[in-house]
């Protein structure tokens, strides 16, 4: 699986988890769950921005 299909799935879990949930402790398992996908999500796009640069870095100095 990519990164990007990575990101797709990991925010298609983030907006199923979008939903209210009444009770206290239910809410604070389901907040955690969320940071979790949420931080999943900024840790594949940072890889993928620093991916993206090295390329083109790269690629600038080829040209």
């Amino acid at each position: 699986m990519s990164d990007h299909e990575r990101i797709r799935d990991l925010q298609e879990r983030l907006d199923a988890l979008a939903i209210h949930v009444p009770r206290p402790r239910e809410r604070a398992i389901h907040e955690v769950a969320c940071a979790a996908l949420a931080h999943q999500i900024s840790e594949l796009g940072r890889r993928l921005q620093r991916r993206n640069y090295w390329r083109s870095s790269s690629a600038a100095l080829t040209d």
